[in-house]
């Protein structure tokens, strides 16, 4: 009996359809389980913004819009974290990005866009598994426990980045086998794109083509050409790159760049480190997610590497950029990656560290069962991270909802202005366009929004809606376990909303006050007396 079900699981998850399904199984089900339109807030909201703008001006222009442009042309009241540059309306996310946004916007508008992004990441799952002969079972553990998926999904640039340089690299590797030029200078067009979506890949890139300079030494005749044809198609590329955001931006690395490195100092670095790599700020870094991986970190270092001649060449330049691409990026990063789990930043190197745990798979097979339990414990323990993420985007996903329902209900005359862009994506990148949407963090910034609204408008009196955090939730952050400058930072930035002080403000008359869950709502009515 036992031997049969053997069999029938050996055929089940060698069947070619359940190698394809292992790999997008999860990217679709949450796509399906958590609608796209309610996940665009903060950095979501801003991209998406940016695209459709793109989209609007018909591709004539990479300006973001921004419907109060007339009467506040310093952005002081823009719900997005906006900037001129060179004459343009920038965002600190790559102009890239929503160029793709727009192609994608008229096939469903967010949801197209959330399926593209599924798609592309079940791709990367499905190119890594063929490309480098990954059981299909274990890339299904590996795209729910870890944080492949989750942030691939949630975050398209980052989907997108892995996509292009997991391509690249199988285009580049599969133009050795007698295969035309094409697919070498392909392979290094596709790789140098990755880094126009996320920066971290010029890390790795450049990692990667180190160790493949390295190890083609001598090089044969018949990988020469091959390699110093995609030598120079990254070469140029990257000079075309630094040149456009130099032309575009006035930064040879582009506005990301300028916004990550602006205002970060070196005394956070090792924080940064231990933060992204393992834990810290409430949020768990790359292995402290998926402690699985670090296995497979430590058999390289302490088992592959001493048997470096029986690994397959086309592993060998991964898996070195990969641990050193992992070490120096969380060594370099600007910050420990916001709110998410799973470190962004250090998402190129996940490629490598599957291929080092599925052969840390084969390695159990020779141990005993004690190896193996413990092992399974650790995969086991993966499953929580990625339950409560999940959940509290779902959960993030449902009280958006609730916002946007409650918000549509309001009167249309009536001007929204909200404390933060986390409150304000929640109202919907339809009222943005339509110029309904500002932001305004403190009692002076609502006093010169309205003032100068009205005047804009030729109106003696505006209706308006203040949307901000109650000093309840501001109060209740002390208690937080985080960082105590960035959370002193945070409290303060908050605590510049009081009503109390808004109501004696002569020209403002509070006419209602509701609570919604933490945000507090005023109602009122501007008019210079």
């Amino acid at each position: 009996m036992i031997s049969k079900l053997k069999a029938f699981s050996l055929r089940f998850f060698q069947n070619k359809y359940f190698s394809v399904a292992a790999a997008f199984l999860f990217s679709y089900f949450l796509y399906l389980t958590i609608p796209p339109k309610y996940l665009l807030s903060a950095d979501h909201y801003e991209k998406f913004i940016l695209g459709k703008s793109i989209y609007l001006s018909d591709f004539r222009s990479l300006d973001v819009f921004y419907p109060g442009f007339d009467f506040d042309p310093e952005l002081k009241f823009s719900l997005l974290q906006m900037s001129i540059v060179n004459g343009h309306k920038i965002i600190a996310f790559p102009v890239s990005l929503g160029i793709l946004y727009a192609f994608v916007f008229p096939f469903g508008g967010v949801y197209g866009i959330y399926f593209l992004s599924a798609s592309l990441i079940g791709l990367v799952l499905f190119l890594i598994g063929k490309e480098f002969e990954i059981p299909a079972w274990q890339i299904f553990l590996f795209s729910f426990l870890s944080p492949v998926v989750m942030n691939g999904y949630l975050f398209m640039d980052v989907g997108v980045g892995l996509f292009l340089f997991v391509s690249g690299i199988v285009l580049y590797q599969r133009s050795k086998k007698n295969r035309p030029f094409l697919f070498a200078a392909f392979g290094g067009m596709v790789l140098s794109l990755s880094y126009w979506f996320r920066l971290e890949y010029l890390i790795f890139i450049g990692l990667y083509w180190t160790c493949e300079s390295f190890l083609r030494l001598p090089f044969s005749k018949e990988n020469k050409k091959q390699f110093f044809l995609t030598s120079a198609v990254l070469i140029i590329l990257f000079f075309g790159y630094c040149g456009f955001n130099q032309s575009f931006f006035h930064s040879p690395l582009g506005p990301r760049y300028n916004a990550n490195y602006s205002h970060s100092g070196f005394s956070n670095l090792f924080k940064n480190f231990i933060n992204l790599l393992f834990y810290g700020n409430l949020k768990l870094g790359v292995f402290g997610y998926s402690p699985f991986l670090f296995v497979g970190f430590l058999f390289f270092l302490s088992t592959q590497a001493r048997n470096w001649k029986n690994i397959s060449e086309k592993e060998k330049p991964l898996l070195i950029s990969s641990v050193l691409g992992i070490l120096v990026a969380a060594s370099v990063a600007p910050n420990d990656g916001g709110a998410e789990s799973g470190s962004r930043y250090l998402t190129p190197g996940l490629p490598g560290l599957f291929v080092l745990t599925s052969g840390f798979f084969s390695f159990l097979r020779t141990k005993k069962i004690l190896w193996n339990i413990s092992f399974y414990v650790l995969l086991a323990i993966s499953i929580l991270p990625t339950w409560i993420y999940y959940k509290t985007t779902k959960g993030f996903a449902k009280n958006t909802k609730r916002v946007q329902e409650f918000i549509f209900k309001e009167p249309e005359e009536n001007l929204l202005i909200f404390q933060n862009g986390l409150i304000g994506g929640m109202a919907s990148e339809g009222l943005y366009f339509q110029g309904r949407v500002f932001q305004a963090t403190g009692v002076s910034e609502l006093v010169a929004l309205l003032k100068k609204f009205s005047i804009s408008k030729n109106q003696s009196s505006v209706s308006f809606e203040y949307f901000a955090y109650s000093k309840e939730y501001t109060k209740g952050m002390k208690n937080l376990e985080y960082d105590p400058n960035t959370k002193e930072g945070m409290i303060n930035y908050l605590n510049r909303f009081d009503s109390e002080a808004i109501s004696e403000i002569k020209s403002i008359k509070i006419v209602d006050k509701k609570t919604f869950g933490n945000i507090e709502i005023l109602y009122g009515i501007y008019g210079e007396k």
